[in-house]
């Protein structure tokens, strides 16, 4: 009886151990971030965008827009009308590029509003007028823009043709929203509102918070096939770029420096998400390679919380560990499982 109880013992832990290592398995063919490059080394460059096609970034750099290649190379700045320009975006052929800028009139007051140049910065045109509006974000099909307005008091999102006909609300919030972004199929918008990243349909209607947690969640940007949402948020007083998958469930955070990581923006092909950092103490423009970000967040093993059902009584610490260092933790349990393994054995033999 002893001696199948033994068996019976070691083919259990076997088993055990082999399912922690398909588990780590599962864990490491998540999303992982691969290398980050610095593309640009200046003061204050923010709010990177990419082209439709993937080639090309533009962004804000001394109150001025400019572009660059995707490596970086090439930077240059296409258009600096002398006041405050930033937050620009392409429009879907990359032909255009959309962006706020403030406006200083004689006899008006201060006030920022949205206008569009050609990729050269050749052609410039104010579509919006009267109140703050800001942050235009050009839908998949080049029809509309998602942008800020402040007509209301505050800023809510709202949507109008590309020429700046047709406007309308699709959020009220009696607080300020910001960085509204469209989903691939342009049915949804994500956006940030007092720290939580929401999602509401393109018509205004089921506006759904996918975050419920005590840090500072914003600037949300969905991935180009719609399985993950790209964040920043703040956590132990440092910012750092997550996603999550497109419901809300899960989570992943891919930056781990003490430094600033913010403003997350999607390469179209999915491989790669330009940030801006301040890792080198002024703020640039970067971007990281990620590894199978072609599906969603693995959330099998998660309970309603997020959190792992199975590991609950692990100290977080460990978990993080795992997930940023897979190989490493594979081999820890290899080599556990054989040590384990070989006090079985030696056991078993004993009582022959």
């Amino acid at each position: 009886m002893s001696k199948n109880i033994l068996r019976l013992n070691a083919i259990y832990a076997v088993t055990c151990m082999l399912l922690c290592i398909s588990m780590i398995s599962c864990v490491q063919a998540s999303v992982m971030l691969e290398d980050t490059i610095q593309l640009t080394d200046g003061i204050n460059q923010q709010s990177p965008s990419w082209s439709w096609d993937g080639n090309m970034i533009t962004y804000s750099s001394d109150q001025a827009i400019w572009v660059m290649e995707h490596d970086g190379s090439d930077q240059r700045r296409i258009y600096d009308s002398m006041v405050w320009e930033g937050e620009p975006c392409f429009d879907v052929d990359s032909s255009r590029i959309y962006f706020a800028s403030e406006n200083v009139g004689p006899f008006s007051s201060k006030f920022i509003s949205i206008h569009v140049i050609d990729h050269d910065g050749k052609n410039r045109s104010q579509i919006t007028e009267n109140a703050d509006k800001r942050a235009p974000a050009v839908s998949p099909d080049g029809s509309r823009i998602a942008y800020l307005s402040k007509v209301s008091g505050n800023y809510d999102v709202w949507v109008m043709d590309t020429d700046g006909s047709a406007s309308e609300a699709i959020t009220d919030a009696q607080a300020d929203e910001s960085s509204p972004s469209w989903s691939p199929d342009g049915s949804q918008i994500v956006y940030s509102l007092e720290g939580d990243i929401w999602i509401v349909d393109v018509d205004g209607l089921h506006p759904l918070k996918l975050t419920d947690d005590p840090f500072i969640n914003d600037e949300p940007a969905f991935s180009p096939n719609g399985y993950l949402i790209a964040f920043s948020s703040k956590r132990e007083n440092n910012s750092d770029i997550w996603i999550m998958n497109a419901n809300g469930t899960g989570s992943l955070q891919l930056t781990t420096e003490i430094s600033v990581q913010m403003s997350p923006s999607w390469n179209p092909d999915g491989k790669s998400i330009a940030y801006v950092s301040n890792d080198n103490d002024e703020y640039n423009i970067w971007v990281m390679q990620l590894n199978d970000a072609d599906s969603p967040i693995d959330v099998n093993m998660q309970d309603g919380t997020g959190e792992d059902s199975s590991l609950a009584d692990i100290d977080n610490g460990l978990i993080s560990y795992a997930l940023e260092n897979p190989i490493k933790t594979i081999a820890g349990i290899l080599i556990s499982a054989i040590v384990l393994v070989f006090f079985l054995v030696k056991r078993f033999m004993k009582n022959i």
